[in-house]
């Protein structure tokens, strides 16, 4: 997860303390709010936040999940319920993640392509989301993602020094941008600026994949409100 920062003495900082988190997720959960009970299933810890059955599409309220048939390109795959779940304090923007919910632990660490929607219902202004140190944000908001259990985490969180990040608000136009990226079965939390290979693989359990954005907006009262948009799926790695 990123957040917006303003000068170059907090941003590593806040890059790696902030939007990364521990190496190590505490028992019973992420750092970004989520926690998993270990049947794959994930819910977020929010008191907007609701839980319900959908068709696998991106839902048009704030808060709350969509499920959808779950798949895998392996053999021996548990019967999962595979469920994405919601939360955004971002007016009518959601963010939906479209991969199935289980995978050979084999074809996981040879690489799975992962997509996600960000979908805006109606156009917004004064929107600030972005890190100098990542990539150009997608259809105007930035996101970082990892794959993660309690254990082991995978993703692009260390990306080394970067410079200072210039404050650009923009305005969110109304429709679908769809993106995505590959994953790894491997401990990785980015290249940093040394060239960082991965670490030691996966093992075989439930795990959450997480696409995160986060920034400020100018909501009329305050023109820094900070807002987060989260979407969590589980995966399942089977031997």
């Amino acid at each position: 997860m990123t957040t917006a920062v303003r000068t170059s003495s907090t941003c590593l900082a806040l890059v790696l303390a902030v939007a990364c988190g521990p190496t190590r997720e505490p028992e019973g959960g992420s750092s970004g709010g989520g926690s998993s009970d270990g049947t794959g299933d994930t819910t977020l810890i929010s008191p907007t936040s609701t839980t319900h059955e959908g068709d696998g599409s991106s839902g048009s309220s704030s808060a709350g999940s969509s499920s959808a048939d779950s798949s895998s390109t392996g053999s021996d795959v548990p019967d999962i319920d595979c469920q994405t779940v919601l939360e955004s304090d971002l007016p009518g923007v959601t963010i939906e993640i479209d991969s199935p919910c289980a995978h050979s632990l084999a074809q996981a660490q040879d690489g799975v392509e992962t997509s996600y929607t960000i979908d805006v219902t109606d156009a917004l202004m004064g929107v600030e989301s972005g890190q100098a140190c990542f990539e150009t944000p997608r259809g105007g908001i930035h996101v970082q993602w990892r794959v993660f259990s309690a254990e082991q985490r995978h993703c692009v969180c260390d990306v080394g020094l970067c410079p200072a990040p210039t404050p650009s608000p923009t305005t969110l136009v109304p429709g679908e941008t769809i993106d995505g990226f590959e994953w790894f079965a491997y401990e990785w939390d980015g290249p940093s600026d040394t060239g960082q290979p991965f670490g030691d693989p996966f093992v075989p359990g439930d795990y959450t994949i997480e696409v995160v954005a986060t920034g400020f907006w100018d909501d009329g009262v305050d023109p820094e409100t900070p807002f987060t948009i989260r979407a969590q799926r589980p995966v399942v790695l089977v031997p």
